[in-house]
């Protein structure tokens, strides 16, 4: 009798521990009173490990965002840091459908990512939107760069307005910004092109030292270029070459009526000057054509010449004259 009441016993003990262990799931613990909160590790997917932080959730895997939230969250469990999936259907203070959001939470947090076991700051989204790569020292501009910049890519280009662009010589160029091409007009390696609808200023110890005006013209020394090419101050070259339309050896030709000395000497006592040639008024003025004034100082200096050689046919002459 008393095996069987034991035997009756062990096999109704074993019925409710059978029923407890097939009725406790991770949603009737998490349900009870305390079942949701633990100070301990919880590891997913993962064996235990020990040396790691305390009170952390360790996942040995992916983790999915299968649900979506419809709101934000606000008040006291919006001061948390929070990632969650969007969903058009919340009150979000932005256009978001199925995004991953990475919320700071904390008013005046950052959004920080760090590398390494110290760890160390590489990039910042502060909470005004500012992104800082390279640190971590909280960026003043939208993009903030602590370091050197490469751009790659097709045509190796950057600027603004990326997609406001005009084309020259069937190249695309950014009307805001610069890129690298390989030049038509030009033979070997790249070519920067710069801009297409802003002017150019050069700077040297805070001062501007050349500038390319919107209209193309360019000023060395001066910031307001009224030519081609301005220069506010001593051009020192080896060979200046000025090409020019039309050459003062029309002076030679038969038909060329050579002006007589008597003209001449007219002339300089009414206006001070030689013939063709501007008066020093109008060199100061507008400067003088260099171009131009060469072929009419050629000129007075072919007159000249024709002058001498008459004169030397009349020396000739009465020479000839006395020896008789």
């Amino acid at each position: 009798m008393k095996h069987l009441s034991l035997f009756l016993f062990c096999v109704g003990f074993a019925s409710v521990t059978h029923a407890q262990t097939q009725t406790q799931t991770l949603q009737s613990v998490t349900q009870s009173l305390d079942g949701n909160s633990t100070d301990q590790n919880i590891w997913v997917g993962t064996k235990v490990v020990s040396g790691v932080t305390a009170n952390a959730l360790n996942v040995g895997g992916r983790i999915k965002f299968l649900g979506t939230l419809n709101a934000f969250n606000t008040g006291t469990d919006a001061t948390e840091p929070t990632i969650y999936r969007s969903y058009t259907g919340g009150s979000y203070p932005f256009t978001a459908a199925n995004n991953l959001v990475l919320q700071a939470g904390l008013s005046g947090g950052h959004i920080v990512f760090a590398t390494g076991n110290a760890p160390l700051p590489v990039m910042m989204i502060n909470n005004v939107g500012n992104v800082e790569i390279g640190g971590g020292s909280n960026p003043t501009a939208r993009l903030q760069v602590d370091g050197n910049l490469a751009i790659g890519g097709s045509g190796y280009s950057f600027g603004i307005s990326m997609n406001d662009k005009f084309t020259y010589s069937g190249i695309s160029q950014l009307h805001y910004g610069m890129q690298w091409v390989k030049d038509p007009d030009l033979v070997g390696g790249f070519t920067m092109y710069q801009s297409g609808y802003m002017g150019i200023k050069f700077f040297t110890q805070g001062l501007p030292r050349l500038t390319v005006g919107f209209n193309g013209n360019v000023g060395i020394g001066t910031t307001n270029p009224q030519s081609e090419l301005s220069v506010n101050g001593t051009v020192t070259s080896k060979k200046v070459k000025v090409t020019a339309t039309g050459w003062a050896d029309f002076v030679f030709a038969p038909e060329y009526q050579l002006p007589s000395l008597k003209e001449v000497e007219a002339f300089i006592k009414e206006h001070r000057h030689l013939p063709d040639v501007p008066d020093a008024e109008k060199v100061e003025k507008d400067g003088q054509d260099l171009g131009e004034m060469n072929k009419i100082l050629l000129q007075k200096v072919e007159e000249l010449t024709l002058h001498l050689i008459a004169q030397q046919k009349e020396i000739e002459e009465l020479k000839a004259a006395i020896k008789k």
